[in-house]
């Protein structure tokens, strides 16, 4: 969020004397409205297919590091349409959360083979994309004719902990305030709250004076303050709306 954005939200002018302080809060801010959905705001990290694996009798790679002979073999790579993300697999969810999207192109088991690549097991298909109230792709609810696949058991015995969820799809931009309205201005009550004088650091509300009036805003001391805008009942709804797998992982189990 930009100092500009922030004012065209809140209807409120930042004096140029202030600006470096609020760009501060609102770094701050941010940071903590992305632990709370679990991904960056600015930028989500995306991956490279190298292709697929190729094996004909044999258990493929039942674990790491992947041999040069396997690279060297890989089947083509699938057409891309929107961005890979990858995912904690889990074999036991009905429904493999991912973070908010649009629309989801396609869905495979994978392997990484590096920071920002992996090889591609076997391609989920026929799975369906899981919608939220707010008509955002959630996650990709399970087609169990997956688990007929002939290689399904050995693999996610072997494999279980190395194996990923790589989604091809549209994923959101939360940042946009026209479209994430709420999101948005969930996050310029954050900043306006944090960049209040009152606030201490420490999560403890000062008393303050205005005018003949005083008043004093307690604070829980706990990790969320309850009296942050993040704490409030319906702020949890917005950020329930959008958050990803690394913080509501399980959707139906």
């Amino acid at each position: 969020m930009t100092i500009q954005e922030y004012q065209t939200l809140t209807g409120t002018t930042v004096p140029e004397a202030d600006e470096a302080r609020v760009k501060a809060v609102i770094r701050r801010a941010e940071a903590k409205l992305e632990g709370l959905l679990g991904y960056s705001l600015s930028r989500q990290k995306t991956w490279t297919e190298l292709g697929k694996v190729q094996y004909d009798g044999n258990i493929p790679f039942p674990s790491l590091p992947i041999s040069d002979e396997v690279l060297d073999n890989l089947a083509e790579t699938s057409e891309q349409v929107g961005d890979y993300q990858l995912f904690k697999f889990d074999d036991l969810d009905t429904h493999l959360k991912i973070n908010p999207a649009r629309e989801v192109y396609r869905a495979k088991l994978v392997l990484p083979v590096s920071e920002d690549e992996f090889i591609t097991i076997q391609e989920l298909e026929d799975g369906s994309p899981y919608l939220n109230g707010a008509g955002i792709v959630t996650a990709i609810s399970r087609n169990y004719s997956w688990f007929n696949w002939y290689w399904w058991g050995a693999i996610t015995r072997f494999n279980r902990t190395n194996l990923m969820l790589a989604v091809d799809a549209e994923y959101i931009n939360v940042c946009d305030a026209n479209r994430y309205a709420d999101l948005a201005y969930l996050l310029a009550d954050m900043v306006t709250y944090y960049a209040d004088p009152a606030y201490s650091l420490m999560g403890i509300m000062k008393s303050e004076t205005i005018d003949t009036h005083s008043y004093t805003r307690a604070s829980t001391g706990s990790t969320v303050d309850s009296t942050a805008p993040e704490g409030q009942p319906s702020a949890k709804l917005i950020i329930a709306k959008y958050a990803g797998p690394a913080v509501y992982r399980k959707l139906v189990r």
